[in-house]
């Protein structure tokens, strides 16, 4: 049997049918890094040097990178069956300018085809329904903890590279300025408590300090009370 002729999704199918549950559990980043890995690789080998630097991660890897990071994620989401697919990646995506914006702002890139299983999967996660769709995303801390917030999406539509490049850099200078503006408000707040620690560390040394103080002045008067009853 030749492997090759058979699609990947085919192949992860399979596997998912036929090996050990334990596997099962074990493996699915592999698998999603594998699929992604895919659509970056052809991408590239498609449209040339003028593609984005798409991560070979998976989905939720990217976006945990992106939380634990502080980076903007930008996702492109594909439809192969949709008309304006090649274009789109032709035109607008896959050009100097685009790449260029990508690039300059430090946007953690990520591709998926829903063709794909990890594609797919990203798609109901994100409810993306229009294609091509583009998204930017940004970490955002909540009361459950850190999580990915999207603050701009082109859902449809073709661009000019000019036009999306500048979009690209709007949204992710903005992005980067927000994520920059809650660290520098988390170094202060780090600082403040590392000083009030500090403080407090200080405050209970001169209180174990002057407590040793008493108890060796109170030692002392004992011992000298007792020589004077001893003379007595």
């Amino acid at each position: 049997m030749c492997l090759k002729n058979f699609p990947l999704s085919t192949l992860i199918l399979s596997y998912l049918k036929h090996a050990p549950h334990k596997l099962i559990v074990k493996w699915p980043n592999l698998i999603w890094k594998v699929v992604a890995g895919r659509c970056a690789a052809q991408l590239r080998s498609k449209y040339g040097p003028h593609v984005p630097a798409f991560s070979e991660l998976g989905f939720d890897e990217v976006m945990r990178e992106g939380q634990r990071g502080n980076r903007p994620v930008l996702v492109y989401l594909q439809s192969d069956l949709h008309a304006d697919t090649d274009e789109f990646l032709r035109a607008s995506l896959c050009t100097t300018p685009v790449c260029e914006a990508i690039s300059g702002v430090g946007y953690l890139a990520w591709a998926g085809r829903v063709h794909e299983p990890s594609g797919w999967e990203a798609s109901l996660k994100l409810n993306a329904h229009a294609f091509p769709f583009l998204a930017v995303f940004m970490p955002k801390v909540g009361p459950q903890g850190v999580r990915s917030e999207r603050v701009w999406a082109l859902e449809g539509g073709l661009p000019s590279p000019d036009s999306l490049a500048r979009d690209l850099r709007h949204w992710g200078g903005r992005t980067r300025g927000v994520l920059e503006e809650a660290a520098a408000a988390g170094q202060a707040a780090a600082a403040v408590r590392n000083m009030e620690r500090n403080l407090r560390m200080d405050q209970e040394r001169e209180y174990h300090e002057a407590e040793a103080a008493d108890a060796a002045r109170e030692r002392r008067i004992q011992e000298e009370v007792n020589q004077v009853r001893a003379l007595l």
